[in-house]
């Protein structure tokens, strides 16, 4: 292909030497032609600058999701304790650590906690786990003080589920966290006043229940 210099939107197949069309004037196009080392560097320079934005934010939007998600899963787990004390007519117990919960289930009625009364374990998928965030609240939703383990109240102990007609629940809360968020964290607490678990979420200023 060849372009002369006074017509530069003329082409033709040929080259500059074989075109007697182009004449004199014609200069040759070289159609193979790639990216000098300078465009390399800065299309190269552009990608990580890009990256180097979207991948915390990414991150950001992935921990969140995943404490959410883990907050409703451990949420609906301590919701049934009521109804598995219901449906056994017997006293049930919730201990907690900072990765799992235990509930038992009093099936001897004598109020101590027996090895083979063990119901089931549920593990929190980790980073998240049961504590309290850097920068978070000093408090749960009802003004319950935590301790350093991030639960509060008679939950500080364990949470007990009563076989009454009710499924009566102690007075407590505790805190869900992610060590890939500072702020973020939610709120699993129980009212004695009202008896309603509730699932609360702290996004960095107030308490929002969801």
């Amino acid at each position: 292909m060849c372009i002369t210099k006074k017509a530069q939107t003329r082409h033709c197949t040929l080259s500059a030497i074989e075109c007697g069309q182009c004449g004199p004037d014609a200069v040759a196009w070289n159609d193979e032609h790639g990216f000098t080392i300078f465009e390399i560097i800065i299309v190269a320079a552009l990608m990580g600058i890009i990256a180097a934005l979207a991948i915390p934010k990414y991150q950001a939007i992935s921990a969140q999701s995943e404490l959410q998600k883990e907050s409703w899963n451990f949420y609906r787990e301590l919701s049934s304790a009521r109804s598995i004390a219901m449906k056994n007519d017997a006293c049930v117990w919730v201990k907690f650590s900072t990765s799992a919960c235990t509930l038992s289930v009093d099936t001897s009625g004598d109020g101590v906690r027996q090895p083979n009364e063990k119901v089931k374990t549920f593990v929190i998928s980790m980073p998240v786990s049961i504590g309290i965030p850097v920068n978070g609240p000093v408090s749960a939703p009802d003004n319950l003080p935590f301790n350093s383990d991030g639960m509060a109240g008679e939950w500080a102990n364990q949470m007990v589920i009563s076989n009454d007609a009710v499924g009566t629940i102690n007075n407590g809360a505790l805190y869900l966290k992610t060590s890939r968020l500072r702020r973020q964290t939610y709120c699993i607490g129980m009212s004695s006043q009202f008896q309603s678990m509730k699932l609360f979420k702290w996004d960095g200023s107030s308490w929002k229940t969801l």
